[in-house]
């Protein structure tokens, strides 16, 4: 009886975890998905390997980018767990809850590839939003059939979106 009641109790479990695969993720009979902190990665091609060393290089990597800034921050908040959890296993865990919300968040991002010079010839339009906004960049001839077209479309974009609009005036 014990046998079958844990055997009732797997099944459940596999089922479950067999609907959010094919539900959630959406994947196919066969396919294989990375999860890392509610990211998604993949689907795997069949023959692509995911060995202890490609989670050792993500979790290095995930370290880079959110820990080294966490965990100073994390450092003063007195963790409260069960009996028995180690302090740095609690620390852990809650570093990989914040960083699996922070990783929902739109991040800004500013591509700064372009030096352009626009002092007398550019024409800047700020958002009305301070903290999350686009950034959309127009090299136009002023006299064009195309740039003619563009401005109305530059126009819903930053109205309807958070965008920031900047156009260069080159004929």
């Amino acid at each position: 009886d014990a046998f079958l009641a844990a055997l009732r109790s797997v099944d459940v479990e596999v089922t479950l975890q067999t609907r959010f695969v094919t539900e959630v993720l959406r994947l196919a009979a066969g396919q294989s998905v990375v999860l890392a902190n509610g990211q998604v990665l993949g689907p795997l091609s069949p023959e692509r390997v995911f060995i202890a060393e490609d989670f050792l290089l993500l979790q290095d990597f995930e370290m880079d980018i959110y820990g080294s800034t966490l965990r100073p921050l994390l450092e003063n908040v007195k963790l409260a767990g069960s009996e028995g959890e180690s302090e740095s296993h609690l620390a852990s865990n809650l570093l990989m809850k914040v960083v699996s919300v922070l990783k929902t968040l739109p991040q800004r991002r500013r591509h700064t590839g372009l030096d352009l010079q626009g002092d007398h010839s550019a024409i800047h339009l700020k958002s009305g939003e301070s903290e999350f906004s686009y950034d959309i960049m127009a090299v136009i001839d002023p006299l064009s059939e195309g740039a003619q077209r563009l401005a109305p479309l530059l126009q819903v974009l930053q109205n309807v979106t958070s965008t920031d609009v900047t156009i260069f005036m080159n004929p």
